[in-house]
């Protein structure tokens, strides 16, 4: 069964090696937890991007206004057309200043995420993140398009 969000691909990225998980501490000078601030610049009006194992994209994550949409082939592909998939909403975490992004699947159930990436900057670009369910667990690599639309 193809997952139909990333959230689906972190759960089996704990489970599988092959699918190259980071630790969320292993970061170079420079990288770590996005504060609030940097999260919402980063994810608000973007694309996240997984790869699949073997190329090209496993699910392709538009944010926009609080809203989920899996891209899938486009708006305008009559069998496999982007559709809304559920809600997010940002937030800060206990520490006051770590950012976490919330997902609520309308089929998949609810999920939190850390973003680990370039923290050198309040507004990061599009690049390459990890998606973190806890400070030192395991991690999912995507890319962030900041766009709204496929991924590269």
């Amino acid at each position: 069964m193809r997952p139909t969000h990333f959230i689906a691909v972190a759960l089996i990225a704990a489970l599988t090696p092959t699918l190259s998980i980071a630790d969320c501490v292993s970061a170079p000078p420079g990288h770590g937890i996005l504060t609030t601030t940097q999260l919402t610049n980063l994810m608000v009006g973007s694309t996240a991007c997984v790869a699949k194992v073997g190329g090209g994209w496993e699910n392709q994550e538009q944010h926009s206004a609080g809203v989920v949409t899996d891209y899938k082939k486009g708006p305008t592909d009559p069998i496999d057309p982007t559709t809304v998939i559920g809600t997010y909403a940002i937030s800060t975490a206990g520490d006051g200043t770590s950012g976490l992004i919330s997902y609520n699947y309308t089929a998949g159930g609810a999920f939190t995420y850390y973003i680990l990436g370039n923290t050198s900057t309040p507004s990061p670009r599009a690049g390459s993140f990890d998606f973190c369910t806890s400070i030192g667990g395991t991690s999912v690599p995507a890319t962030i398009k900041k766009s709204i639309g496929s991924c590269p």
